[in-house]
């Protein structure tokens, strides 16, 4: 399927698609691309009009990414509940926060797991945090706490099972999966400004219950767009994630340029940027320049042939990942031993 049908475009940058185009192979790209929730909005408000077949379809996938997020709302409300008894609080990005945030409805963006920060004052109690929320976990039984704090300070976002009660709502039973982060943008070598990253986080309400802390507008954008790297830009819905924050809140981008240069990440921020606004036609305000090798290596690394290309677009994502610690200004020594090591 590939590359996602030009309706899903307008879609994701919240435009209303022109009447009277096929939609023959739509809901397949949809689906690909992650786009299913927003392709039942538009159908809902009488903007796309599908087959009966279709609809039906689109309807039950709906249904199940609604059931999915609440799951993931009652879970991330018991983890934060558990790791709060252990007098420490956690972060959560992308995913169900993204959701409340910048979509209209629940199930409009779907996610299968959570993505959880552990503050840079909690990390040597890791082992704590993944006890609290998965005590049965193979990482408590396969490796000692030296050997989780050592794979943790190498942000691997270990990954921890955690069971939660639904009540009466149907649900299958199954776990919700937990990635524990301790480096926020994990492009191979540790980022440089944990604890202003923590202090700019703020607290929300959770649906499920409760409160969690999240990121900033300014750092929850620098974040996306890294992260597309890490994603080879295979799936539109990153592209719509990006487009509904600038949307939906103010951004300081005076305070995202200080960001992303004391990072040393303009390359692979600010060309994720030009390539979002290029594809979905919006408009975007200027950022300094980039140049130089490391531009033109972005350029040959993600030209518009490799992204948005749905499954297939993720082969080979590991080699290209290993790219994006070289891009960081001001780190060669780190960029190229992350590089060898392969851990971008």
């Amino acid at each position: 399927m590939a590359h996602p049908d030009s309706l899903l475009l307008d879609l994701a940058a919240a435009r209303v698609p022109p009447a009277g185009q096929r939609t023959r192979g739509l809901l397949e790209s949809a689906i690909e691309h992650r786009m299913a929730g927003l392709l039942w909005s538009a159908v809902q408000r009488g903007e796309i009009e599908l087959p009966p077949d279709d609809r039906a379809r689109l309807a039950r996938i709906d249904m199940a990414n609604r059931l999915r997020e609440r799951q993931l709302e009652v879970a991330l409300s018991e983890a934060v509940r558990r790791v709060a008894g252990l007098g420490m609080e956690l972060v959560t990005f992308k995913g169900v926060s993204a959701a409340w945030r910048w979509y209209e409805r629940p199930g409009e963006r779907p996610t299968s797991d959570l993505d959880i920060l552990v503050g840079p004052q909690d990390r040597l109690r890791y082992a704590e945090i993944v006890r609290a929320l998965d005590p049965d976990s193979n990482l408590l039984r396969d490796l000692d706490e030296s050997e989780l704090l050592e794979l943790a300070a190498r942000d691997q976002a270990l990954n921890v099972e955690l069971d939660v009660d639904l009540g009466a709502q149907t649900w299958s039973g199954e776990p919700v999966t937990v990635d524990l982060h301790v480096d926020l943008l994990k492009y191979g070598i540790p980022g440089r400004q944990a604890d202003e990253i923590w202090a700019r986080t703020h607290t929300v309400d959770v649906p499920g219950g409760g409160t969690v802390r999240v990121l900033d507008a300014e750092i929850a954008l620098v974040h996306l767009l890294l992260h597309m790297n890490r994603d080879r830009f295979a799936y539109l819905l990153a592209y719509a994630d990006v487009a509904r924050l600038l949307q939906r809140e103010p951004i300081d981008w005076a305070y995202v340029h200080e960001f992303v240069a004391r990072e040393g990440l303009e390359v692979p921020v600010y060309a994720s940027l030009d390539a979002v606004a290029e594809t979905l036609g919006i408009q975007v305000p200027a950022h300094p320049p980039i140049g130089g090798w490391r531009a033109a290596l972005w350029k040959r690394l993600w030209t518009p042939g490799v992204r948005l290309q749905g499954e297939a677009g993720r082969k080979g994502i590991r080699r290209r990942r290993r790219c994006i610690s070289v891009m960081a200004r001001g780190r060669a020594i780190e960029g190229v031993s992350a590089w060898v090591r392969g851990t971008s």
